[in-house]
C-alpha cells in the first residue's frame, strides 16, 4: 500500500516536513499483524503496515491521513495512519484503522 503524510521523517530527525510525503509498504495480514505485535491486542478493526526490517513508516504527525491500494485503475483507502512504537523500527509495523471494518455488510 501508499501512504501519504504531513508528518516527520524520522523517530528522531525532529523534522516535520513541508511538503506531502508518500511511501510504499507491505501489508501485514491480520495474523501476522497479532503475531508481531502480540503485546499490544490487535482487533479486527485494525491493521498493520510497515517494512519489518525497519526504515519505512509512517511517522509523528501522519495520524489521520491514508493507506491506499490501488485495484484495476482504482485508488482505495484501506486503512487511516492510527499509531505505532516509533516510526520505521524493526519489527514494529505501525497500525492502521481498517476503513471496511465501518462499513455495514
Amino acid at each position: 500500500g501508499t501512504v501519504a503524510g504531513w508528518g516527520y521523517n524520522g523517530t528522531h530527525s525532529g523534522v516535520r516536513t513541508n511538503e506531502l510525503h508518500k511511501l510504499t509498504i507491505p501489508i501485514l495480514s491480520h495474523e501476522d499483524c497479532v503475531q508481531t505485535l502480540h503485546f499490544n491486542n490487535i482487533k479486527p478493526n485494525m491493521l498493520c503496515a510497515g517494512d519489518l526490517n525497519g526504515g519505512r513508516d509512517a511517522c509523528y504527525s501522519d495520524s489521520g491521513g491514508p493507506l491506499i491500494v490501488t485495484f484495476g485503475n482504482k485508488n482505495v483507502v484501506v486503512g487511516i495512519v492510527a499509531w505505532g512504537r516509533g516510526c520505521g523500527r524493526k519489527n514494529l509495523p505501525g497500525v492502521y484503522t481498517r476503513v471496511s471494518s465501518n462499513f455495514d455488510n
